[in-house]
C-alpha cells in the first residue's frame, strides 16, 4: 500500500486552530515534491491561505517520515514529542485503533503494515518559501498524518507544546482520478541563507515507479573524459620541461640537436 501515494499529486484542505479564545480555520494547499519509499522519505510544500497574521499566502517546505515500521516506528523519538505525546495523537485516528497495543509494546517495529489500507507519515516543516520568521507563524512542532488508500484523504494533527493542542488538519487529493506521478516545477527558495534550488519531475507511465536507488556507473578511462585529459596534461608538461633541461644541458636548442641549421629561418622555396 506504500505505493499509493506515489500517485498523489496535490491535496487541499483546511487547517483548524482552536484556542479558548475563539476558532480560526484557514485553506491550505499541500504540493508533494518528492518521495523515497525504499527510505521512507517523502517532502512538499504546504500554503496557507487566509491566515490572520499575514498579509499574503504562507508557503513552507516540509519533509515527511513514512511510518514503515523499517525506516520509522510510531514513536517519533525527536521534536520534544515523548511517547506519551505519540500515543495521545496516533489514538486521534479511528485506523489507529487495532494497532495500539502492538504499539504500546515497541513503537509498532514487529507490525507489517505493507497491505494496511492507511499510511502513517510525521511531517517537518523546514523552513518558510516566500516570507520571513516574522509571518506570525511557527513551524516549530509537526504534524501527525494519515493517509487513506481508498479515497486519497488525509487528516493530521499538530504537535507544538508552546501552539493550540491538537491542530486538525484535513485535505483531499485533488489529482482528479488522473494516475502517474506528476509533479509541477516549484522554485523553492530559502529567505535567509539564500540558497535556492528547483525540483521537478515528469509523468510517469501508469504502473511505473520511481527507481529506489541511482545507477552507479564506473567512469570510462578511453575517450575525451577527465581522465585522459589530466594525463595529457600531465604528458604535455613532461615534455616541454624535458626539452628545457635538454637545451640547458648541451647549449644548443632542440632543433640544431636534430640537424636543423637555425638562424637564417626557413629555406622553403614558394
Amino acid at each position: 500500500m506504500f505505493s499509493s501515494i506515489s500517485l498523489l499529486q496535490g491535496f487541499s484542505g483546511t487547517q483548524n486552530v482552536s484556542s479558548q479564545q475563539k476558532d480560526e480555520a484557514w485553506r491550505v494547499n499541500v504540493q508533494i515534491q518528492g518521495i523515497d519509499h525504499y527510505h521512507g522519505y517523502l517532502c512538499g510544500t504546504m500554503e496557507a491561505l487566509n491566515v490572520p497574521m499575514a498579509d499574503t499566502p504562507v508557503v513552507t517546505f516540509w519533509e515527511g517520515e513514512i511510518v514503515d515500521t523499517k525506516n520509522y516506528t510510531f514513536f517519533t523519538g525527536k521534536w520534544g514529542a515523548t511517547t506519551e505525546d505519540d500515543i495521545k495523537h496516533w489514538t486521534k485516528f479511528p485506523s489507529f485503533s487495532p494497532l495500539l497495543s502492538q504499539v504500546k509494546v515497541d513503537g509498532g517495529k514487529t507490525l507489517d503494515l505493507s497491505n494496511y489500507p492507511h499510511i502513517f507519515m510525521r511531517w517537518k516543516e523546514q523552513y518558510f518559501v516566500n516570507v520571513g520568521t516574522d509571518c506570525g507563524l511557527t513551524i516549530a512542532g509537526f504534524y501527525y498524518v494519515c493517509f487513506s488508500c481508498s479515497d486519497g484523504s488525509i487528516n493530521g494533527f499538530y504537535y507544538d507544546p508552546n501552539s493550540s493542542p491538537f491542530q486538525k488538519l484535513k485535505l483531499k487529493s485533488t489529482n482528479d482520478g488522473r494516475s502517474g506521478f506528476s509533479f509541477s516545477s516549484y522554485e523553492l527558495q530559502k529567505t535567509q541563507k539564500r540558497a535556492s534550488f528547483k525540483i521537478q519531475a515528469a509523468k510517469l507511465p501508469a504502473g511505473m515507479e520511481l527507481p529506489k536507488q541511482q545507477p552507479k556507473f564506473n567512469a570510462p578511462f578511453l575517450g575525451f573524459t577527465k581522465t585522459a585529459e589530466i594525463w595529457n596534461s600531465r604528458a604535455c608538461m613532461i615534455g616541454l620541461i624535458g626539452t628545457f633541461i635538454v637545451e640547458l644541458i648541451l647549449n644548443k636548442g632542440i632543433l640544431q640537436i636534430i640537424g636543423v641549421d637555425v638562424g637564417k629561418g626557413l629555406d622553403i622555396p614558394l
